[in-house]
């Protein structure tokens, strides 16, 4: 229990401080709402939860990454947030 908090803490806290965590800054990647502002520690948590909802219909919301013109999934589009490099 103790473990999912501290993930559930860097994540929001890096998303929403830094728009960024360090797996993704390594990679050049931010997270940013798509007129290019921060996200909310509140949309944060709120993406950090959200993939649980890909792995309930069985991937398509991570294969949506692969297919959309925009390459956003479904935590992307439920949180209105988009991924870009930089």
């Amino acid at each position: 229990m103790i473990g999912f908090l501290v993930n559930a803490v860097y994540y929001t806290v890096g998303v929403s401080v830094w728009s960024t965590t360090i797996g993704k800054r390594a990679l050049g990647l931010y997270v940013l709402r798509p007129d290019g502002s921060k996200v909310g520690p509140g949309r944060a948590l709120a993406r950090w939860v959200a993939p649980a909802l890909s792995f309930i219909t069985f991937g398509i919301g991570f294969i949506m990454i692969g297919v959309r013109e925009d390459k956003r999934g479904l935590h992307d589009l439920i949180c209105d947030t988009v991924v870009v490099k930089r």
